[in-house]
């Protein structure tokens, strides 16, 4: 899906302390769409240590 056929309607629901680190993650008029997607390419769920326990969840 590129930019243009994104659904601006769609909502994820973050805390406040959340969405303020990843509207400081972003860069000039890059939308949130994009930076998500870069985030998504660069997220391993295998290597993540909160996934099997070893490392508790910043929010958990």
């Amino acid at each position: 899906m590129g930019d243009r056929e994104r659904n601006t309607d769609a909502r994820i629901a973050i805390d406040s302390e959340t969405r303020e680190q990843l509207r400081d993650q972003k860069r000039g008029g890059e939308t949130y769409d994009r930076l998500l997607r870069k985030m998504i390419r660069q997220y391993d769920p295998d290597a993540d240590p909160a996934r099997d326990g070893r490392v508790a969840p910043a929010n958990g």
